[in-house]
């Protein structure tokens, strides 16, 4: 088995049969050769983006792709915080070159919320994108609970990632759509990837991960705090390539495989991606 911490070489193909298995790519997919990206955010979202460019970096697939991040851990790196404390620093990065692709945040999950204050967080981003690219797509990720220790089972760690999903999507996504409906406006309930990793492992179907908290090779946190093993940024990056770059579905169970992860492992864990976000597809089906 090749070592989890080395990134896959590159992506093979291989016939598989599960072409629907898992969230389908936007479609139409909007970046087919990449895009230039901006994340920002906190330590729950930045690193799966860079593993995600890590990923899309890879051979001569996505000639289009590049990306830049900030961040700063916890709230600090939420969309209010940065504006208040980071808004020139962040301003730099998005005029040195034309973003496309600019990502940010959910921040923590949460079912009680300043619906006003949360809608002026993004839209001040999404104005300053605008100004500097009137074509900007624009990327919110919702990610996973932290302190995953302290809920008593993967079904008491399920409820917040649920219900902040569908809140975000209703008190957030759909305003800012409506808001801006010349631009893309994503949405992608990534958190659920660790929700789902946690279910399987109490139900020891988690091949490959020996331990909840431990080592980032062989457990799904590496912290108390919650920070993500090997395994849960290695799905959720190839999440990514699926969503934004329509990546095929062949190619992402083949990465999967030779980054050492179980097959039926993989194809379970990206289903229950495709579930989760169903209803919040920014193209109709």
């Amino acid at each position: 088995m090749m070592p989890k911490s080395i990134f896959v070489a590159a992506f093979y193909f291989v016939i598989v049969s599960w072409n629907t298995l898992f969230a389908e790519a936007q479609e139409p997919v909007v970046f087919p050769q990449g895009a230039n990206s901006l994340f920002i955010g906190h330590s729950f979202f930045v690193p799966i983006a860079g593993q995600f460019d890590q990923f899309a970096s890879i051979g001569s697939r996505y000639p289009n792709h590049s990306a830049q991040f900030f961040k700063r851990g916890g709230e600090n790196g939420s969309p209010v915080n940065l504006w208040n404390e980071h808004k020139e620093d962040i301003e730099a990065l998005i005029n040195s070159t034309t973003v496309e692709l600019f990502g940010m945040t959910t921040g923590t999950n949460k079912t009680v919320v300043d619906e006003v204050a949360l809608l002026e967080a993004y839209t001040q981003w999404i104005d300053l994108g605008l100004n500097y690219n009137p074509n900007m797509a624009f990327y919110i990720g919702l990610p996973w609970s932290d302190y995953p220790s302290l809920y008593d089972n993967a079904t008491a760690y399920a409820i917040p990632n649920q219900e902040s999903s569908a809140l975000m999507f209703d008190i957030l996504i759909t305003k800012l759509r409506d808001l801006y409906p010349n631009n893309h406006i994503f949405y992608l309930n990534y958190g659920i990837i660790a929700v789902e990793m946690t279910s399987m492992y109490e139900r020891d179907e988690l091949v490959d991960i020996t331990d909840m908290t431990g080592s980032k090779a062989d457990s799904i946190f590496v912290d108390f705090k919650g920070h993500a093993g090997n395994m849960l940024k290695h799905m959720a990056g190839l999440t990514y390539m699926r969503f934004f770059y329509g990546t095929p579905t062949d190619l992402i169970l083949e990465g999967a495989r030779r980054l050492g992860w179980n097959r039926q492992n993989v194809v379970n864990i990206l289903r229950a991606v495709g579930e989760a976000n169903e209803d919040f597809m920014l193209f109709e089906r």
